[in-house]
């Protein structure tokens, strides 16, 4: 598949009809964008890919198919600095979207994402070499996650630029974290890009400098072993001190195991990025933009599905079927969400269809907690389970009502106890149909 973070691996900013005026005189410039809290930016960015990879079933046994794959994005935002690291990289943006679409086209299933009309405000934030997109007042759909995260973060393109002085024709390697913001690459094993000082002159009686990059870069993806080649160049306003656009040509080669090419996508992106007038950031406005576990959670709502919740981010939806919905934790937590039948009346019914299950199977059910109250319709119990030499805990959740909906969570370790989110979630459960 594609990429969840990029939807392009090579990424170009494009240039518009300008012309250069005159050259002007060589000498040694620094080419270090000036940021600070309160800086605002138009981005207009585009995406285009194509191009065929191979798929990798996880069963040795299944066949292997080839996916052709094309699609397209445009996004157009301002996007005001929220705040700064220690070392001065941008770590936290406001973003207010005009577009921000995209539309992928595998083996002529065409999926196509647009952002809702009351998410257009939302705070990106950075977070070593990634983004968190959330917006303080709406919950996301997963969807909406994957599009935004198929932006690369412009602040990020910095280290494109030379880190000292630099003359016309003067070469140096770009910043890791660069190449894997334009790349997605989880992690860079060789690299031979590198950047050239080409020229100084005036468009439109402002003094840009023209920076090229081209060359090859390695490493892993989470499709795999990962090659990408990279042609491109970038405008850096010498009067304002920040990159004003960008454009490259890509080259995806998706790698086996033993090295053999596996698939290979083109692609190209264009940026425009224009300085605005700066704003005062309050203090209340920091504090708003700030991510919580609250104001960062996924909305999740599917057509087949006659319910909606919210969830913490750190789950992810791993199956669908009927009305049950199936969570799991990096931890090692799982989680279902499931519409009961109308015939489970109260929770002691449904308490000891789920104790019969296990006794069904021979297990031990030990530690056994009381039927708590969370709320006028929801109520708790739980209790761990032993079957052989394996322990595990279990906690449901049960609300009464025309339309039962019942949570059960499961953990292995007392130590992974995610309570607070099996709660969290029952409570947001709302009938959609």
């Amino acid at each position: 598949m594609i990429s969840r973070r990029k939807f392009i691996i090579g990424k170009s900013l494009c240039l518009t009809s300008m012309v250069p005026g005159a050259v002007l005189a060589q000498s040694s410039s620094s080419l270090r964008e000036q940021t600070g809290v309160g800086q605002r930016f138009r981005i207009l960015a585009k995406s285009e890919l194509s191009g065929a990879m191979v798929s990798r079933p996880e069963n040795p046994n299944e066949q292997v198919q080839k996916i052709q794959l094309r699609g397209e994005s445009i996004f157009d935002f301002d996007e005001t600095i929220i705040a700064l690291n220690a070392s001065g990289e941008v770590i936290r943006t406001l973003r207010n979207y005009r577009t921000a679409w995209m539309k992928r086209d595998l083996n002529q299933s065409v999926q196509e994402i647009r952002l809702r009309e009351k998410l257009r405000q939302l705070v990106m934030v950075r977070k070593e070499i990634r983004e968190i997109a959330f917006s303080p007042e709406e919950p996301l759909l997963w969807e909406e996650v994957d599009l935004l995260q198929t932006e690369v973060f412009p602040s990020a393109l910095t280290g494109m630029l030379s880190k000292g002085s630099s003359e016309i024709q003067a070469f140096w390697k770009p910043d890791p974290s660069s190449l894997l913001e334009l790349t997605d690459l989880e992690s860079i094993s060789s690299q031979d890009v590198k950047c050239r000082f080409e020229s100084r002159g005036l468009i439109n009686n402002r003094s840009i400098a023209r920076v090229s990059f081209q060359g090859a870069v390695a490493g892993m993806h989470e499709d795999g072993p990962n090659k990408q080649l990279l042609d491109g160049y970038l405008f850096f306003d010498m009067d304002s001190r920040h990159i004003s656009f960008m454009q490259m040509k890509g080259t995806s080669i998706l790698l086996g195991k033993n090295g053999e090419e596996v698939g290979r996508i083109e692609g190209r992106f264009t940026l425009h990025r224009d300085l605005l007038p700066a704003v005062a950031v309050s203090a209340e406005l920091v504090a708003s933009t700030v991510p919580v576990p609250l104001n960062t959670r996924f909305l999740f709502r599917n057509q087949g599905v006659p319910y909606s919740f919210l969830y913490p981010r750190a789950w992810k939806i791993t199956n669908i079927q009927g009305t049950q919905v199936a969570l799991e934790h990096p931890q090692g937590a799982s989680l279902l969400v499931a519409g009961l039948d109308t015939k489970v009346t109260d929770v002691h019914s449904y308490r000891k269809q789920a104790k019969d299950y296990f006794l069904n199977l021979k297990a031990r059910v030990d530690e056994e907690s009381p039927v708590q109250a969370l709320s006028s319709n929801w109520s708790t119990f739980g209790w761990q389970v032993a079957n052989g030499q394996v322990r595990e805990y279990y906690q449901y959740y049960f609300k009464i009502g025309p339309k039962p909906f019942s949570v059960a969570l499961r953990w292995g370790n007392s130590k992974t106890d995610l309570r607070e989110d099996a709660r969290l979630i029952a409570l947001a459960i709302q009938a959609t149909v």
